[in-house]
């Protein structure tokens, strides 16, 4: 079987290798090593490939560039979480069948001479295809500048996402909620339902499932103005995101995918920890990339429309 084949294969089940990037990617260096003094050199150049891919170089060299198209920081290489975990080694089996491919096909590939080390305006979200994997490690995503959150639900509807809108800001309690949830999930309810946080969660995992026996490549839940109905309903917005946050575990481990993109008005309301977890902000507004919050250079209309022209998820379609 040809090396990019057998990659192919691999990257599909890539859990063969245990959960740990460290010690997978110590096995990938033995394997291409003892490759290469039998002749194979078909892993030669590799990092120049990710270099080329990403834009950047790294002083952690593939291992810190595969994390870097994971979502993560070089920084975090010995500290992943498992989830983390996962998803790097995830991304390290496709990024090698990628390689092979391209390797032995017929296109020429280029690499360029020098590259610009990384800096404070190099986004953590390397490579087209990676953002949602970067999303989804996270299940909720944190953003305050709706130009970015606009691009972000372009971007993910142009993938074929099923984009689910909610705008929290006029919610004030149970019944505000479920209605806003069944509606925009097209599901019908009785006039005598219970509005249990049993039921918000049968209404998302039963929508979460039906988009992935589709063939949809996930659900985005786009939760907008959510800082209002924090502030109205501090518990109930919390049980909100627990929720979801579950059901997005849930649908990694059943095949599935589901994200959350969080929006507040106010960029500095606390928010407190979901699944023990602080809720992370999204790539073009973490604190680590170096820019400040809604920048004066950033421009944010907000009578545009949020989803493009005929893509916005209305209360009574999904």
């Amino acid at each position: 079987m040809p090396e990019a084949e057998w990659w192919t294969l691999i990257s599909q089940a890539p859990g063969v290798f245990g959960d740990q990037f460290d010690r997978v990617a110590w096995w990938f260096e033995g394997y291409a090593d003892g490759a290469r003094r039998h002749g194979g050199g078909d892993l030669d150049g590799f990092e120049e490939w990710l270099i080329d891919q990403t834009g950047r170089t790294c002083a952690f060299g593939w291992r810190g560039l595969i994390l870097h198209r994971a979502g993560l920081h070089c920084a975090q290489l010995l500290n992943l979480a498992p989830t983390e975990q996962r998803c790097a080694i995830t991304v390290l089996t496709r990024s090698i069948a990628a390689f092979l491919n391209t390797k032995t096909s017929d296109k020429p590939r280029t690499v360029p001479r020098t590259v610009a080390p990384p800096d404070a305006t190099t986004p953590l979200c390397d490579g087209e295809g990676e953002l949602d994997t970067h999303l989804a490690i996270h299940g909720v995503t944190r953003y305050h500048s709706r130009e970015t959150l606009r691009q972000t639900v372009r971007w993910l509807a142009g993938r074929g996402y099923r984009m689910v809108h909610l705008d929290a800001g006029h919610w004030s309690g149970h019944h505000d909620l479920h209605r806003a949830v069944a509606r925009s999930l097209d599901i019908i309810e009785h006039h005598d339902a219970q509005y249990s946080p049993e039921t918000l969660r049968d209404h998302l995992r039963s929508a979460i499932s039906r988009a992935t026996a589709q063939g949809v490549p996930g659900t985005a839940i786009v939760l907008t103005d959510y800082d209002t109905f924090a502030t109205t309903c501090p518990d109930l917005s919390q049980t909100l995101l627990e929720i979801i946050t579950r059901e997005a575990h849930y649908a990694a481990v059943t095949g599935g995918r589901a994200i959350c993109l969080l929006h507040t008005d106010d960029p500095d309301k606390e928010l407190g920890p979901v699944g023990a977890r602080p809720i992370e902000w999204n790539p073009d507004e973490h604190p680590s990339s170096g820019r400040r919050l809604a920048d004066s250079h950033r421009i944010d209309d907000p009578t545009q429309a949020l989803f493009p022209t005929g893509d916005e998820p209305t209360e009574s379609s999904p």
